[in-house]
């Protein structure tokens, strides 16, 4: 297709792409590969609070020249929907997701790293994706980033850099409380293998950074 002619003349490229993308590319072989992840829960909170505002921001369509499919748009619908100030009602939610909903919601990190598309991430997935970190010369963490941005200049060559994180932040960004112990429970099996996949992402490349978590 377009963009794989595109990338096959290309010195590097970036985006979201998940592995199963990644290794349909052409001479995917030949590109060294870094990624970098985010402390589970904020990753989660960032997600919903964008599928969430993607009905209400659906005048912005335009002006960006895109249009959401009506899957996005119903679970746009879905989220605006609840309270998540009420940790049962998110747990309903939870609990009451449909197969194509937890390809959007359920341990979406793990997912990143897998190289075929589960209905739900169970053990084994986990255990593949840990696997298929080998295939990457680095990957960081959010939370850790000026230690990635410096391995990742100087494993490339490059002077050292002083660019900062730039965070997905809006106006509308606070869609519950991160602390609130109730609300991580709710969310928890949402998370339960991004968390146990970022743990071994810390000890494997980045177990002599401090993690404030």
């Amino acid at each position: 297709d377009q963009r794989s002619q595109v990338i096959g003349k290309a010195d590097y490229f970036a985006g979201h792409l998940p592995l199963y993308e990644l290794l349909h590319l052409p001479d995917i072989s030949t590109f060294d590969l870094y990624s970098i992840i985010r402390e589970p829960y904020a990753h989660l909170h960032s997600h919903l609070n964008y599928v969430k505002r993607v009905r209400p921001g659906s005048s912005l369509e335009a002006l960006y020249t895109y249009r959401h499919y009506d899957t996005v748009n119903g679970l746009s619908d879905k989220l605006n929907a609840i309270d998540f100030s009420d940790a049962e009602a998110i747990s309903s939610f939870v609990d009451r997701l449909a197969d194509y909903e937890r390809d959007f919601f359920d341990n979406i990190q793990t997912r990143y790293f897998l190289d075929y598309r589960p209905g739900q991430v169970e053990q084994n997935d986990l255990e593949e994706a840990q696997q298929n970190l080998g295939r990457f010369r680095s990957v960081g963490l959010t939370e850790t980033y000026d230690a990635f941005r410096d391995r990742f200049c100087e494993d490339r060559g490059l002077a050292p850099q002083r660019q900062d994180l730039q965070s997905n932040k809006s106006a509308y960004y606070r869609l519950f409380d991160l602390s609130d112990r109730t609300i991580r429970a709710a969310l928890q099996p949402l998370v339960v293998f991004d968390l146990n996949l970022y743990d071994f992402v810390a000890k494997q490349w980045w177990q002599n950074n401090v993690l404030n978590r």
